[in-house]
């Protein structure tokens, strides 16, 4: 079978407009700006290589649109002159639904004596997500997304620099509208059951890295998701909390200016409460090579 090639990412930028670093647009095909990259982390395993608070949906709930991954649209970013101050706004294109988002990001960065550069910031996004389609032969169109129905997403994070230590905190509260948590179209509120809810959640994740020498940096990451309101009375309580485990390191046999490979080891553990036998490990040892 012939190899395939594709690219993750297609954008153009336009910088310093008006010959002010404070306006920047982008437009195309991007990843929004996350407070930490997914497209940027360094665990690469089933269970480990993705950071789940980012993909959430809570049980019974069908709105698969999310501020992560590569997303069509149009951004607005800016930073002060010494990039201490940054700022994004991005208006993003929830294919193949034909519903829109907004998503901003703010950040602000500090010196702490003898420790160097912090930076601490706070994030919020907002969006629709249709509830039903248009159907073809039974079939639902893309594309052709109808009753559509809000969700946010909203938090705050910090990057934090002790010598050779550094560690990235996050926090995220979500929730989604009614319709959506109960996967019912929003022209048919009779199925709605009894005590229906907007499902809302809280979760975060804390990540550490040790930088021995810039050949060798050990990870570790602890990561959460709690509900805090189940779409209806008949879920668990308990049902799509999240516990993530993950552990390992990453040694550079061979780093230049232009390419990178790296030897992989890694240990992942994943438990979702609340459904029986979901406590899946993964073990990864490969190489890594980065261009």
């Amino acid at each position: 079978m012939p190899g395939k090639a594709f690219l993750g990412e297609e954008w153009v930028r336009f910088d310093n407009l008006a010959h002010s670093s404070w306006l920047n647009v982008k437009l195309g095909n991007f990843e929004p700006d996350q407070p930490i990259s997914q497209e940027r982390v360094l665990t690469l395993s089933s269970n480990g290589g993705t950071y789940y608070n980012y993909f959430f949906t809570p049980p019974g709930d069908n709105n698969f649109n999310f501020f992560s991954g590569d997303v069509k649209g149009v951004e607005l970013s800016g930073h002060s002159a010494n990039d201490y101050t940054r700022y994004s706004v991005a208006v993003l294109g929830q294919f193949p639904t034909k519903t829109y988002s907004v998503y901003t990001n703010f950040n602000q960065s500090f010196e702490i004596p003898k420790l160097g550069m912090q930076r601490i910031g706070v994030y919020a996004g907002y969006g629709e997500a249709p509830t039903y389609f248009q159907t073809s032969n039974g079939n639902p169109i893309p594309g052709e997304g109808l009753g559509n129905r809000s969700f946010y997403r909203a938090g705050a994070y910090g990057m934090w620099y002790l010598g050779k230590f550094d560690f990235d905190t996050y926090f995220e509260h979500g929730q989604d509208d009614v319709y959506l948590g109960n996967s019912v179209a929003a022209n048919q509120p009779q199925n709605l059951p009894p005590g229906a809810a907007g499902p809302s959640w809280n979760g975060g994740f804390v990540e550490g890295h040790y930088t021995y020498n810039p050949r060798l940096i050990l990870v570790g990451r602890y990561e959460l998701i709690r509900m805090s309101k189940e779409a209806n009375p008949s879920i668990p309580s308990n049902l799509g909390n999240l516990d993530a485990w993950t552990i390992g390191y990453r040694w550079y046999p061979i780093m230049n200016p232009r390419a990178g490979l790296a030897w992989v080891q890694e240990f992942s553990r994943t438990r979702n409460e609340g459904v029986a036998g979901t406590a899946p490990n993964s073990l990864l040892m490969g190489f890594d090579f980065d261009f």
